[in-house]
């Protein structure tokens, strides 16, 4: 009785915290909600996300994970050189493989530890809750923009590659 007694008391406080994410999230918010619920219900700490496998840098970029675009990117930047360089096709292809399994691994893990640290920086300098809401809407969501800023260093990635040859 006692687990349950302590799944009633920490439930509520995620519950609120799951809640003020719709707003940070925008579009799909639905989606992780149910994923980052189900998470937390069963003390993981990652899940699967196909978009973030398959789409890597521009999905990171998507979500205004930042950091972890431009980590993709130069992965993918890094991949192409050794290619060139004469490394095994089949070697590549199993360590993109790895790098997707990765990526998808951990991209619910990613985003959720950025809603988090985004809510307590806002916790501890904005006292009104709407005004926590409207900076967590205007921070948060997704962004187009770091997508095609992603696809233009991509691009001038394989231009800088393209001049050294």
């Amino acid at each position: 009785m006692h687990s349950n007694q302590t799944i009633d008391v920490v439930a509520p406080q995620a519950d609120f915290a799951f809640d003020a994410a719709r707003t940070f999230v925008g579009p799909h918010a639905s989606y992780y909600d149910e994923t980052w619920r189900q998470m937390a219900w069963r003390g993981r700490q990652t899940s699967w996300n196909r978009h973030a496998a398959l789409y890597g840098p521009f999905w990171f970029a998507y979500r205004r994970l930042r950091l972890v675009a431009l980590a993709s990117v130069l992965w993918l930047l890094l991949w192409l050189e050794l290619w060139r360089h004469g490394w095994s096709p089949w070697l590549l292809c199993g360590l993109q493989l790895a790098a997707m399994l990765v990526q998808g691994t951990f991209a619910n893990r990613l985003y959720l530890g950025r809603f988090t640290a985004l809510g307590r920086r806002l916790e501890r300098s904005l006292v009104d809750a709407a005004a926590r809401e409207r900076a967590m809407a205007r921070t948060g969501g997704v962004s187009r923009r770091d997508v095609v800023a992603a696809m233009l260093a991509l691009a001038l990635g394989l231009a800088l590659l393209e001049l050294r040859r």
